[in-house]
């Protein structure tokens, strides 16, 4: 177990006191246990910083005596409208365990009536919070101050990046504009069911929308081109926790239908990778594709775990006939095949070929297949702005 520092801290105040009429200020120096953690946990935040929620209106400062309470300290400004605003700065490690021994802020502003009007909590750096990479998030209130109206989560330009209909349960995330939806969700009206509904870049034309654990519908692919396309989502994991050292991981499967909407077409598998050890990314591992019935697996495909800013690249390609037999092509790099291998029924090679580095060959795969949409899990990363049409 680790040991820390435990000293007492000096904190100078200023108190305005009247003597004779005038305005006289005394400095007081107090000694305070105040935490147990080195000094240095409040560099970041100190009493009487400038600060433009609070302005320049005389503060009253509160320091924590009692190591039971979870903040360092408060500071509050009465203006001349009666309104209140109220600063606290608390241990982070005891609230946010993502920012260890940093402090992070609270700010709550209170109506002229005393209720609370909204409240800013500042986190100690840029993190990622509702899908968005915020610095700070903003509640308001009803005229009660308890019953909350929506929660905005603000990004390190003073942007929104997302927003949260307290009344509807609907949220909205925000381009980079902080003005434009990108995507949207919430309770469909009257069902106990999730939609979420994503943008093209004019914030209103619906890209794809879909219910969770449901049907994804898609209306426009990566190229921008109109479809009429559906595909069912089917989770392999409830969670995990996966780190750079760990093989790709299979959690999502997306069975995509024929023009019926009944009929599975092909399906493809989701895996969770590492690009480098800072860095992971959700890619297709594995595609299958059905005959007729939407049972029979007439090709099985198998691709190169990479981001879609690499491309598709097949490794290997099946070709399954309805008499058991089987064709099967490898590739060393994208339509340069390495080796065709022909298999009978009863999986004996029969006829095997090998290829130059001048080989070109072309699958007859419909592009679209190798396309992916809407959050395949928990993190969505594969649908980034680098596919928004």
């Amino acid at each position: 177990m680790s040991s820390e520092s435990h000293r007492p801290n000096k904190l100078w105040l200023g108190l305005l006191v009247p003597a004779s009429g005038v305005l006289a200020l005394i400095a007081l120096t107090i000694t305070l246990d105040y935490f147990s953690q080195p000094a240095t946990v409040t560099s970041a935040v100190q009493p009487n910083d400038p600060d433009a929620d609070l302005g320049n209106a005389p503060r009253t400062l509160t320091v924590r005596t009692d190591l039971k309470d979870n903040f360092l300290f408060k500071e509050q400004v009465v203006r001349a409208d009666g309104t209140t605003v109220v600063k606290t700065v608390f241990e982070s490690r005891q609230q946010y365990v993502t920012f260890t021994n940093v402090p992070y802020v609270q700010y709550e502003f209170f109506r002229a009536d005393g209720t609370l009007e909204r409240n800013k909590l500042v986190f100690p750096e840029t993190g990622l919070g509702a899908s968005v990479y915020c610095r700070w998030r903003e509640t308001t209130f009803d005229t009660d101050g308890k019953t909350e109206l929506f929660a905005r989560y603000i990004r390190e330009d003073g942007t929104i990046g997302n927003e949260h209909d307290k009344k509807t349960g609907w949220w909205t995330e925000y381009r980079a504009d902080g003005k434009t939806p990108r995507r949207k969700g919430g309770f469909k009206k009257d069902a106990d069911e999730h939609e979420t509904i994503q943008y093209r870049l004019d914030g209103k034309t619906i890209w794809w929308s879909s219910i969770h654990r449901g049907v994804t519908k898609v209306y426009f692919d990566h190229q921008g081109n109109p479809v009429n396309k559906q595909f069912k989502v089917n989770y392999l994991v409830d969670g995990y926790s996966h780190g750079p050292t760990k093989p790709p991981l299979a959690h999502t499967e997306h069975i995509w239908m024929r023009d019926d909407g009944k009929t599975p077409a092909y399906k493809q598998t989701w895996y969770i990778a590492w690009e480098t050890k800072d860095h992971s990314f959700d890619g297709i591992g594995n595609i299958e594709v059905y005959g007729g019935d939407g049972k029979t697996v007439t090709a099985v495909i198998k691709l190169k775990l990479q981001t879609p800013k690499h491309g598709v690249f097949m490794t290997t390609v099946e070709h399954r006939n309805a008499d058991g037999s089987k064709l099967v092509r490898t590739y060393r790099s994208p339509g340069n095949r390495e080796s065709e291998e022909t298999f009978d029924a009863a999986g004996k090679s029969v006829k095997k070929e090998h290829f130059n580095h001048n080989d070109r060959f072309n699958e007859s795969f419909d592009n679209f297949m190798f396309e992916g949409f809407g959050p395949v899990n928990m993190h969505g990363e594969h649908d980034t702005d680098a596919h928004d049409i």
